[in-house]
């Protein structure tokens, strides 16, 4: 198969590797992001040890490609390189333009993100990353966002929605006028940047919880009609929650190009990408879900109820009451019994949500689950 022959050539490029230029590092690295593979321990060791021992070789296009693959690939770095590549970026500071810079930014955070989560892992006996991992890392994500805010006016499209995306995982949120800048950068814009960036965008502004405004989502709306064939399943599912999020109703032939991807890909989809699709519906007053997409739906959440998380049930169900939509017996029977399970991790919003609604759908939660509500209600008061 082509997987048995990736890594009948990865064993030998490994013997290879302590050889290999910065560049060539970085096509291996890229090599597995490409077929969505994680490095081997072994590979990913001899890496490390390749790029920290000739970190000074590595020009800002190197360093950027290096770091992104490994944060695609989420692989597990130590903290002394995680702390050698930071340092190696400060060296390059005259080096970044606004590609490199916008992609080793969000590389940088999301390998911090990761080494936090490992670090969480550590302390709950799932054995995780040393505390306080990226410590020098995380000092040089400060400087590189100094020198991004300063440069951020001659940054086209794409590297804008990066640099979006960035602040996501940025260990200090960016303040309103920050936001505010991007987005009036961005705007205009939009009809020459990738509806894939665009999309970026729009979900990175969601996940900071900052409505850019009706002109930018009536922007994002008409970039999105100029786009031509079927979204993918990421950027439909994506456009549509985040015009959720900010209470923005498409008009009709915005919604018409939207559910024409839902009816394609959502057969397909995961439970999360169903939650946000119906829980997207659920917040705009002007449109509901079809008869057909509706089914889609609710087969998709009945298959994947399993899988959904303690955001996502409680998303389901309020979704259901706030459109008037009576699930099958079957339905909501399976999202009652994943909601016992991840009460004891939901916050109190996410219980109140599953109380309000069982309730307007007229389903008893067992004693079990009342219980868990009522004492976290009592702890939240």
């Amino acid at each position: 198969s082509e997987e048995d022959a990736f890594f009948s050539l990865v064993t030998i490029v490994e013997d290879l590797l302590p050889e290999m230029a910065p560049r060539e590092l970085s096509n291996v690295l890229w090599a597995h992001g490409v077929m969505g593979l994680c490095p081997s321990a072994r590979t990913l060791e001899a890496v490390e040890a390749a790029a920290v021992a000739h970190l000074e070789d590595f020009n800002a296009a190197d360093l950027s490609s290096a770091a992104h693959a490994l944060a695609l690939l989420e692989a597990p770095l130590s903290t002394k390189t995680l702390d050698a590549l930071g340092g190696h970026s400060l060296a390059l500071l005259e080096e970044f333009r606004p590609n490199t810079l916008s992609i080793v930014l969000w590389a940088f955070c999301q390998l911090l993100a990761q080494a936090r989560a490992r670090e969480v892992g550590g302390r709950d006996g799932k054995g995780g990353a040393e505390a306080g991992a990226g410590a020098q890392m995380a000092a040089a994500v400060e400087k590189l966002l100094l020198l991004a805010e300063g440069t951020v006016s001659i940054f086209p499209g794409p590297q804008l929605a990066t640099l979006l995306s960035t602040y996501v995982d940025c260990p200090e949120p960016p303040g309103d006028a920050t936001l505010e800048k991007v987005s009036d950068l961005l705007q205009p814009q939009l009809p020459s940047t990738q509806m894939s960036s665009v999309a970026c965008a729009l979900r990175a502004y969601a996940s900071l919880d900052w409505n850019p405004g009706p002109a930018m989502l009536a922007a994002v709306e008409q970039r999105m009609l100029a786009n031509k064939g079927v979204l993918p399943p990421r950027e439909a599912v994506g456009l549509l929650f985040s015009f959720g999020k900010f209470g923005y109703s498409p008009s009709k032939a915005g919604i018409q190009k939207l559910e024409q991807a839902l009816r394609l890909h959502l057969p397909e989809e995961g439970p999360r990408s169903l939650a946000q699709a119906v829980w997207a519906y659920s917040k705009m007053e002007a449109w509901r879900p079809p008869p057909d997409v509706l089914a889609i739906l609710m087969e998709g959440l009945l298959r994947g109820a399993a899988g959904l998380d303690s955001v996502g049930v409680p998303m389901v169900l309020y979704s259901f009451a706030r459109l008037g939509y009576q699930p099958s017996e079957e339905l909501l029977e399976a999202l009652h019994a994943r909601a016992v399970l991840l009460a004891p991790t939901m916050d109190a919003q996410g219980l109140a949500h599953v109380a309000w609604g069982l309730v307007r759908l007229r389903y008893n939660p067992s004693a079990c689950l009342q219980r868990e509500m009522a004492e976290s209600f009592l702890a939240h008061m």
